[in-house]
């Protein structure tokens, strides 16, 4: 009785928020149409990957065989939210469990790394931030990096290198990685196996927000554009 009450919960879960199975590949994460599970309402699915995989996209067909994705665009334009998604999609298939995507392929990870922004920064959050980031791209397995605006533990020149250097260790340890940051033109070349893909914001809501186009564009600096940003400032000024 306790196991078929467990596999009627998981065919529950799966139906109520339309989950798949995800495919198996050996070194890879692509989603296609994901979701985040923890965003209510109305969403705009996204399509997304690193690694090697065969997901397309149809207008967004994410490249193949980049181990590195470093992400820009839009403040509040769904960059966490995307590291979020790709989280869960990779912590579900762990399990064997569903996902929320029309499509999903996921590699065989020994560590998932999901670092969050810290609202300051100093000495200790720093060496605390290498601590938990640096050691699985040292270490043995395959790790998947989520790392989220990593200039925000310390000054935006020297984080720069920090973020480069981080880059091009997961390229050269047969990590993937996707790293959300605002330095993008601070950055030195990437390598060959990395590039950069941008989320860009398209103009305001009626309420004066700004409306962003939620799937990255791939290969490109994502940017707000200022005069969205200045037009929001003057009308609530006024």
């Amino acid at each position: 009785v306790g196991e078929l009450a467990f596999d009627l919960s998981i065919a529950r879960f799966a139906a109520r928020h339309d989950l798949t199975r995800p495919v198996l590949v050996e070194d890879g994460l692509a989603v296609r149409n994901a979701r985040n599970l923890f965003v209510e309402g109305e969403v705009q699915p996204v399509t997304y990957g690193v690694g090697t995989h065969s997901v397309s996209g149809g207008e967004a067909d994410p490249p193949s065989g980049d181990r590195v994705a470093v992400l820009t665009g839009a403040n509040s334009g769904g960059k966490t939210t995307l590291l979020e998604t790709l989280c869960g999609v990779a912590l579900l298939a762990a399990m064997g469990l569903p996902v929320p995507a029309e499509r999903a392929e996921v590699g065989r990870f020994d560590t998932v790394v999901f670092h969050r922004r810290h609202a300051s920064f100093n000495a200790g959050v720093l060496e605390s931030t290498l601590r938990s980031v640096v050691p699985p791209l040292t270490g043995e397995g395959r790790a998947l990096m989520l790392v989220d605006e990593f200039e925000a533990i310390t000054e935006p020149g020297r984080a720069a290198d920090l973020l480069n250097g981080l880059v091009d260790l997961t390229v050269d340890r047969g990590a993937l990685g996707v790293f959300v940051t605002h330095l993008a033109e601070d950055l030195s070349p990437l390598p060959e196996t990395a590039r950069i893909d941008g989320i860009f914001a398209e103009g305001l809501t009626d309420d004066l927000g700004l409306r962003v186009d939620y799937q990255p564009r791939f290969g490109t600096v994502g940017r707000s554009t200022p005069e969205f940003i200045v037009s929001r400032l003057v009308a609530n000024a006024g």
